[in-house]
């Protein structure tokens, strides 16, 4: 597959960098209500074994989050 390529700027030890590297936008959305989904700007890895989100879009999508991750 080609994924468009996006200029990112990070910071390495605190020297600006920038890179360009893929990018995707794909829609998550909680099983309860699939009527709300968000659509974020992910980072393609395509060597990836495990995906992670980060708590505060579990929270937009209205997921209890709380106690879940061990």
């Amino acid at each position: 597959m080609d994924f468009p390529y996006i200029t990112v700027t990070d910071f390495v030890k605190h020297q600006k960098r920038q890179r360009k590297l893929p990018w995707v936008r794909f829609g998550i959305y909680n099983p309860n209500n699939p009527n709300y989904v968000l659509y974020p700007l992910g980072l393609v890895d395509s060597g990836s074994g495990l995906t992670f989100i980060t708590h505060e879009l579990g929270e937009q999508l209205g997921l209890d989050i709380i106690g879940k991750v061990k």
